[in-house]
């Protein structure tokens, strides 16, 4: 048995060895730090995916240059969602629905649901890359 409270006794009639289990431990320290991984896995995430966005958005030459700064990406760990959003008053929401859906005069440019479909991939590689080394802390 090898894991981290791992003790040898060999003295005596009664020698034996004592220990636990590397599984048992590692499961022991998910459980006590799942919660904490999540949150600040998925909060940085959000924090980087924002950047992402706004910095495509002051790329656009369709309209998103000047609402960039409203955009907002942020992760509740109440519901365990991340959110996708404007801040702003009415103007900036129906610019941004006009922008990402279109309306009769204006084609739609889906930045947001673009950047969310096209990354999906490559943001769980990187969500999943930080818990595993978050829940691989201490071992």
């Amino acid at each position: 048995m090898i894991g981290s409270d791992a003790t040898h006794t060999s003295s005596g009639s009664n020698g034996m060895i004592t220990g636990s289990f590397a599984a048992v431990d590692y499961v022991e320290n998910l459980l006590k730090n799942y919660d904490s991984v999540v949150m600040d896995s998925l909060t940085s995430h959000a924090i980087a995916e924002q950047a992402t966005l706004r910095a495509s958005a002051m790329k656009s030459d369709t309209g998103w240059r000047e609402i960039a700064n409203n955009i907002n990406v942020t992760y509740d760990h109440q519901s365990r969602q991340i959110s996708y959003t404007m801040s702003g008053g009415e103007d900036v929401q129906n610019k941004a629905m006009n922008l990402e859906y279109g309306n009769g005069a204006l084609p739609p440019t889906p930045l947001l649901r673009n950047h969310v479909l096209k990354g999906q991939y490559e943001s769980e590689m990187k969500i999943n890359n930080k818990m595993n080394s978050g829940f691989m802390k201490g071992f």
